[in-house]
């Protein structure tokens, strides 16, 4: 399996109040966590944020807080396909990760749709597209979204994660307290 997981790390968490890379998780960080799941998956991971991740690559921010697209664009992918994870999925593991890489396309980018809401920072990305971030980002795009609309993305709803064997949840991020409690609250089990 050709695939580079990225986590990112680096966000303000403004919303949440704290780091959402400390929360904790089963007595774990949530960074740990998903870095062990996503190595776990994948073997090979990136960490992109403010400070390193034992065991694991690290690219460190350019600047605090300037959002992930700045992260992306800087990125050299060293796999044909990157998977990218925020730290702030509290329920995603391994085997998720894995059943979300099986509904890939050749040469898309592939993001669930939860809610209604695209989740760009739990995707899967050929590497091609860490260029066209790049140009984007050099350009004045600081949007993550608006990147996004230079190159196809795969949207697979709920009912596809559902089909996959992925309950939705699992792929949820949070941006406030309310949220994180709120998803550590749900039937889905924690790894």
């Amino acid at each position: 399996m050709e695939v580079e997981a990225v986590l990112l790390t680096g966000g303000a968490s403004r919303r949440m109040g704290a780091d959402k890379s400390r929360l904790l998780v089963g007595g774990e960080q949530a960074a740990v966590r998903l870095a062990r799941e996503l190595a776990e998956a994948f073997g090979q991971v990136t960490v992109l944020g403010r400070e390193p991740l034992e065991g694991h690559a690290f690219q460190q921010d350019a600047s605090d807080y300037e959002g992930p697209l700045s992260a992306l664009a800087r990125l050299k992918p060293t796999a044909d396909w990157i998977f990218v994870c925020s730290c702030d999925l509290p329920l995603a593991s391994a085997g998720d990760f894995r059943k979300l890489w099986s509904l890939r396309q050749e040469g898309k980018a592939l993001a669930p749709v939860l809610k209604g809401r695209l989740q760009p920072l739990c995707a899967l990305y050929p590497a091609s597209c860490f260029a066209i971030f790049r140009q984007s980002f050099l350009s004045g795009t600081r949007s993550l979204m608006a990147a996004l609309k230079e190159f196809p993305v795969v949207e697979a709803p709920e009912a596809a994660l559902h089909s996959a064997g992925i309950q939705p949840p699992a792929l949820a991020g949070a941006n406030t307290a309310e949220e994180w409690a709120r998803l550590l609250d749900t039937p889905h089990q924690v790894p």
